[in-house]
């Protein structure tokens, strides 16, 4: 089957709009490196380890007995040399593929750019780009996959999602048809509602994260905004948001990654064009964006994902520079607020478009 090709190329948008073109919610895609038939996702999540963890819970009668159950960072799928649906968890010392041996325990079905996070002591997937249509399915982690049949948000990719107030908030993203989304959704652990609230313009590529008691939502192909949500409304932030690479032709940014630490949203990377993929590291913290000096940064990427775990940011592969080949990265990188670190292990192969989520038992 064909490979796609990977979206949302920023100079191609910036050059229609200086020629007079109007925003659309079209996608404008790029020929970066091949997608296949598998198409970015999660990034957001605050939940970090205590010292008073109670520990793993019991392997499923379907585990390898051998692998660590958590708590850890989940990843799941993306897109490398071949469409994936592999399960994987980081300790935090060693990246470990959980397999269903029996097969009593089914993972998802390929895909990449699903929305994942977790939540309540699980994790959360939504959706994603599969085989053909975008998908709406939801799944439930808690040391295995469960499918929820019910009801929920259209089938779409590269939503963005952040936990607030004891829920998960679900904003945008991708549809079949090719046009990108601007409803905000939300999980309450049992059942998926539709919250009637005006807010940000329809956008893929956008990150996700909480802080406080607001979640922060930034990236866009055609936005530089960031947008502040807190249950009940949206509010444009007036803090210019993040600027790209000085060369290239405009300040958006699209496929980056957002998570919390402390008290204060990190950002790294993202695609600001076809040629400009960007390894920036900035700080928000509710009023201001801050651009971190960093003597050592993990290399150019986008369509990456990063959580918090134990204290720290986990990061994880993406693409990388276009038209380097093949494209796919496959390093681990920690960032403590200060300083990234590269964490020399094996793990997971080089993907991107692929999911990450704390996931913390209970």
């Amino acid at each position: 089957m064909a490979p796609l090709r990977l979206r949302a190329s920023l100079i191609l948008a910036a050059s229609f709009l200086a020629c007079g073109g109007s925003t659309t919610t079209e996608t404008v895609r790029d020929s970066g490196p091949p997608r296949g038939d598998a198409g970015h996702g999660e990034r957001p999540d605050s939940h970090l380890a205590t010292s008073d963890d109670t520990g793993p819970p019991a392997p499923d009668a379907g585990m390898d007995a051998s692998i660590p159950m958590g708590p850890g960072v989940l990843l799941f799928a993306g897109y490398g040399e071949a469409p994936l649906n592999d399960t994987w968890l980081f300790t935090g010392s060693a990246w470990n593929e959980i397999d269903d041996g029996d097969g009593t325990h089914p993972a998802p079905s390929i895909r990449s750019d699903q929305s994942m996070i977790g939540f309540d002591g699980k994790v959360l997937l939504f959706g994603g780009e599969g085989l053909g249509p975008e998908l709406g399915d939801t799944w439930v982690w808690d040391g295995k996959w469960t499918e929820l049949t019910i009801p929920g948000p259209s089938p779409r990719e590269g939503g963005a999602v952040g936990v607030l107030n004891g829920k998960v908030i679900l904003f945008g993203g991708e549809s079949s048809s090719g046009a990108s989304l601007a409803d905000t959704w939300q999980w309450d652990g049992t059942s998926w509602t539709e919250l009637q609230v005006t807010g940000p313009t329809n956008r893929l590529g956008a990150s996700m994260a909480a802080l406080g008691d607001q979640l922060v939502l930034f990236g866009s192909i055609f936005d530089t905004a960031t947008w502040l949500f807190d249950g009940t409304t949206w509010t444009m932030s007036p803090a210019p948001g993040p600027t790209g690479d000085p060369d290239g032709p405009a300040d958006t940014r699209t496929f980056q990654t957002m998570a919390t630490l402390g008290d204060v949203v990190v950002l790294f990377g993202g695609e600001q064009d076809a040629n400009h993929i960007l390894n920036d590291t900035w700080t928000f913290d509710g009023t201001t964006w801050t651009k971190l000096t960093i003597a050592s940064s993990p290399p150019e990427r986008f369509h990456a994902g990063m959580t918090a775990f134990d204290g720290k940011l986990v990061l994880y592969g993406g693409a990388g520079a276009i038209p380097a080949e093949p494209g796919f990265l496959g390093d681990t990188w920690t960032f403590d607020g200060t300083t990234w670190t590269e964490v020399s292990m094996g793990g997971p192969s080089p993907r991107y478009g692929y999911t990450l989520a704390a996931w913390m038992p209970e």
